[in-house]
């Protein structure tokens, strides 16, 4: 069993179409839904964690291309800009899952397979060192 975590982006013409239901029957996979974003006739944004065997997730990104469902790996859009960052340690307090750390040289490093794009960092960096870009 692997576990994948995607940003989704739902277009106007599918967010209100039941993609999530038909993808759990379709695809034999486990779900947790991180956040989300949808609304009636507008762009949707779900952020979503699946378990499953290789295959199955495999399919399930096929089976979301199909349905005009665009998507990427979490953590391919959060980025720390280390310019910025003076590793002043605001981030690891507001981060719920631990993926602000403090090395052996007390710089703050961050672990993107961790975050769940709570956005916490975003808003409360006092740098504007994290950027989060669906």
């Amino acid at each position: 069993m692997i576990k994948k975590r995607l940003v989704l982006k739902f277009s106007p013409q599918v967010v209100n179409r039941p993609i999530i239901s038909a993808l759990s029957r379709k695809c034999d996979i486990s779900f947790n839904i991180l956040q989300a974003t949808i609304t009636q006739n507008k762009v949707g944004r779900m952020i979503l964690e699946m378990e499953g065997s290789k295959k199955n997730i495999d399919a399930a990104c096929a089976f979301f291309k199909k349905s005009g469902v665009s998507f990427q790996r979490l953590g391919e859009d959060i980025k720390m800009d280390e310019k910025k960052c003076v590793s002043c340690g605001v981030c690891i307090g507001y981060c719920p899952t631990g993926a602000f750390s403090f090395d052996a040289e007390k710089k703050v490093v961050f672990d993107p397979k961790k975050c769940i794009a709570c956005e916490f960092c975003v808003t409360h960096c006092p740098y504007n060192a994290m950027t989060l870009k669906y």
